[in-house]
């Protein structure tokens, strides 16, 4: 093995406390990082369908759910508002959240159609995306 000479640049930066508590730090810093990229996020992940689509049924005639662009609000266990969203035009949508408790209500107001059915509540779970299908509706009939 190759001792370094006590004139080498790398011999006399040791020398120095601060430099050298600064590779350290630097180096923890850099080993947390790439732990930290490698992490799946956390959060939850969804569609919003809403439906029924037509206001009278006729035979041959798709009146499912439909992929739904909605506003979201995704609430903690305390009540408070930790995210608003808005889904895509699919009614995808993706949203990451330390691990707890959250509940899901519509972020576009209350009393006016479409209204969210049900307000579910979900945990996240570390390192993993809840899934959930939300259902609007449209109050046709």
């Amino acid at each position: 093995m190759k001792r370094l000479g006590k004139g080498s640049l790398l011999h006399r930066l040791l020398k120095w406390p601060a430099v050298t508590s600064l590779g350290l730090l630097s180096l923890t810093t850099m080993i947390a990082g790439v732990a930290l990229a490698e992490m799946p996020p956390s959060g939850i992940q969804g569609k919003v369908l809403l439906g029924p689509t037509c206001p009278v049924m006729r035979i041959g005639q798709d009146c499912g759910a439909q992929p739904y662009q909605a506003k979201l609000a995704i609430l903690n266990e305390q009540g408070d508002v930790v995210s608003c969203i808005e889904t895509k035009a699919d009614g995808s949508f993706a949203v990451n959240l330390p691990p707890g408790n959250y509940r899901i209500q519509s972020g576009s107001g209350v009393g006016s159609p479409p209204f969210l059915k049900e307000q579910p509540s979900l945990r996240v779970t570390p390192n993993q995306m809840t899934d959930v299908t939300l259902q609007f509706d449209s109050g046709i009939r």
